[in-house]
């Protein structure tokens, strides 16, 4: 098979072994590769059961993500930031792949910084490998047997916030903001109470078990806040709600996808609160929704073009004037006929007058967000007190499809009550 052909697998280090069997062929590979030593001295004890560990989770989910084919890869990031919410650093990672190469076990293929390629770097299962399993009866008919997949039960607090600074412009680029070291954002007053919201979140969560397409599973939560300032930040910028990893992550399956999703075995549904930043809006202005059911069906124009207008002149803090030529090119991609984005300001703005007014009213694309996420939390801790879980994508919640018409009105309850307007649901 091609390798353009073989569909995207990532290497999450998920697996462990489950079987006497398994345990005792990986501690004999463990001897075999000479993992307790380095080229020149012995290593350390603490650091022997490390790589012990690293080379149980690395092989057992080559073998079960590839379901032990040999000439097939695996995809991972080996950027050190990946390795934080893992077992194992970035070191022992290469030392354990290092060996298991030399040994002909594996082929490992380093990424490089060639457009598009993600730096992703890939491991190829050989033929070796799979063999020394099957020598002992371990094959794909059994597989599941002899290996499981494991569940994180916790987060640590660095994996709960994060920040970044304001983006900025230089020489007419946009520059994106800068992550905030851990160790500084936690001197923030608010940071305690915004890491206990998520502990809660995410320890409700890990006792249920939602699987889907891809390997998906649940690996925790994490809120993203913007615009961070070192004096007197107030935790109100941004703040929305990402998988703490994007390795088999629900938030990066399609929507399609998300819908073959399940909770303890549960079909779930997705309820979308639509067009979620213009409803806010219309909440903060105090202005009722209109009266239909998509508010971004305007004068017969084409959906597209409404909707691209308003978001970006909400993001942009004052209506769209100029269409960025990434909207046009998508616009010509779908064969969608256009004219300037000035030639819509005054039908858009006949609609909803009170787009000129967001900048004096100081109503960014940042507070926005963080009214959205203020909602999406409210709903999930109300939800929490019912014993329901759910998963958030932004500005939609996944939930159990038993509990639908429950998390309706909790969504909808915690909208109104938050911002005292209304808003549609999908």
């Amino acid at each position: 098979m091609n390798l353009m052909d073989q569909p995207f697998r990532s290497l999450s280090f998920e697996y462990t072994p489950s079987s006497l069997l398994s345990q005792s062929l990986l501690k004999t590979l463990f001897d075999t590769l000479g993992l307790e030593r380095n080229q020149t001295r012995r290593v350390k004890s603490k650091d022997i059961i490390t790589r012990r560990h690293a080379l149980d989770q690395i092989v057992s989910s080559l073998l079960v993500t590839l379901d032990m084919t040999e000439g097939h890869y695996c995809s991972r990031t080996i950027q050190r930031s990946s390795y934080t919410k893992e077992d194992f650093g970035r070191d022992t990672f290469d030392a354990v792949i290092q060996r298991l190469e030399d040994k002909g076990y594996v082929t490992f293929q380093r990424g490089t910084r060639e457009p598009y390629s993600g730096y992703l770097s890939r491991v190829f299962l050989k033929r070796k490998l799979v063999s020394f399993f099957k020598a002992s009866g371990i094959d794909r008919s059994n597989i599941q047997e002899h290996f499981s997949k494991t569940r994180r039960q916790s987060l640590k607090p660095i994996h709960m916030i994060e920040a970044k600074t304001s983006s900025r412009w230089s020489e007419g680029l946009k520059i994106s903001g800068e992550d905030v070291v851990f160790s500084k954002l936690v001197k923030q007053p608010g940071s305690v109470s915004q890491i206990k919201i998520m502990q809660d979140l995410n320890s409700f969560l890990f006792s249920f078990d939602l699987k889907g397409p891809e390997d998906t599973s649940f690996v925790g939560l994490k809120r993203l806040f913007n615009n961070y300032t070192e004096e007197d930040y107030s935790f109100d910028q941004g703040g929305r709600l990402y998988s703490s990893s994007h390795i088999n992550s629900y938030q990066s399956l399609s929507g399609v996808d998300r819908s073959k999703l399940t909770i303890d075995g549960e079909a779930v549904m997705e309820m979308d609160m639509h067009a979620c930043a213009l409803s806010i809006t219309h909440a903060l202005f105090g202005a009722p929704l209109p009266n239909q059911t998509d508010l971004y069906d305007i004068g017969g124009l084409d959906r597209s073009i409404v909707k691209s207008w308003i978001n970006l002149s909400l993001t942009n803090g004052k209506p769209l004037m100029k269409w960025a030529e990434s909207v046009t090119d998508d616009f010509d991609k779908a064969g969608i006929q256009y004219k300037k984005a000035s030639h819509y300001a005054p039908i858009m703005l006949k609609a909803y007058p009170f787009i000129n007014d967001l900048e004096q009213h100081n109503i960014t694309w940042a507070k926005l967000q963080f009214e959205e996420s203020e909602v999406i939390i409210a709903s999930m801790k109300e939800l929490i007190t019912r014993g329901i879980p759910s998963y958030p994508v932004h500005d939609s919640l996944i939930v159990p499809l038993g509990s639908q018409r429950v998390a309706e009105r909790v969504l909808e309850g915690c909208f109104s009550e938050r911002l005292g307007g209304s808003v549609i649901l999908k």
